[in-house]
């Protein structure tokens, strides 16, 4: 049984359809492998700490690897948008702002290659700063954001 040119033509572009998802798929993965966590902090949270800082990652698959606080943002996102967002929460509700940290992976950690994108990252600072710790009712000196 013969096939006409039509469905070869369409086995053909099915074919580079495939490829096509698939080369887009490796490249994806290539840039979650060299990526980077980011972690919310709250403001009180932010309170001492700068770039340097060395934290400990806890993943949502209970691994463990060693980052590096890389840069802290001069504002919050709400400070850098064209048109300021107005939350309709009432006139005595505080919402809290939350600052994204970058945070790079320290080198030669075999588990890094690990991490996925959209995995929960909780993380530990040891700011030193104490009153921080109490707001945030963890040990002396740390603080905690998930």
């Amino acid at each position: 049984m013969a096939l006409s040119p039509w469905c070869a033509v369409t086995f053909s572009l099915r074919r580079f359809a495939l490829f096509v998802v698939a080369l887009c798929c490796l490249s994806t993965l290539g840039l979650i492998t060299t990526g980077y966590p980011i972690v919310l902090f709250g403001l009180r949270v932010l309170q001492g700490l700068s770039g340097g800082f060395a934290i400990p990652l806890l993943m949502t698959t209970a691994l463990r690897v060693d980052g590096i606080v890389d840069s802290v943002p001069p504002g919050s996102g709400a400070a850098f948008e064209p048109i300021a967002p107005e939350n309709a929460t009432g006139n005595f509700t505080k919402i809290v702002q939350r600052l994204p940290v970058k945070i790079v992976l320290a080198p030669n950690q075999p588990l890094a290659r690990l991490l996925r994108l959209g995995m929960s990252v909780e993380t530990t600072v040891d700011t030193g700063l104490a009153d921080v710790a109490a707001h945030q009712n963890t040990a002396p000196g740390t603080v905690t954001a998930k």
